[in-house]
């Protein structure tokens, strides 16, 4: 996507890892982090000086309430409502500034924990 229509989300997984909590390798309990960026580009053309910070803060307003009215028990579905994944928690861990002023580019940088348990 082109930074210059406006917005953008870019999600990545940063780690995964795998714990064995039994003697029994069977089951296993997964845990992955993931980074969401949200980036608003800011343009000084628009009549209102606020409206990045207003986008950057909408943005972030409804990706939390995503995350955390989906917090357990989130599922992954496809275009026919198939049921292709699923997990047990995830959360919102931590929320950082990413501003890059000299692009002019308002940003926050969001850091996501999705948690499966007793996965056989």
């Amino acid at each position: 996507m082109d930074i210059d229509s406006g917005s953008v989300i870019v999600v990545f997984e940063e780690s995964g890892s795998t714990d064995y909590p039994t003697i029994d390798y069977g089951v296993r309990n997964e845990t992955f982090t993931f980074t969401l960026h949200i980036r608003v580009l800011h343009r000084r053309d628009f009549t209102e000086l606020t409206f990045s910070r207003d986008r950057l803060k909408a943005l972030y307003v409804i990706a939390r309430h995503i995350l955390e009215s989906k917090a357990f028990r989130p599922k992954v579905v496809d275009g026919s409502n198939n049921t292709e994944g699923s997990a047990d928690l995830i959360k919102l861990t931590s929320r950082s500034e990413a501003n890059d002023r000299n692009k002019r580019l308002l940003g926050y940088k969001l850091s996501v924990e999705l948690k499966r348990f007793a996965v056989c």
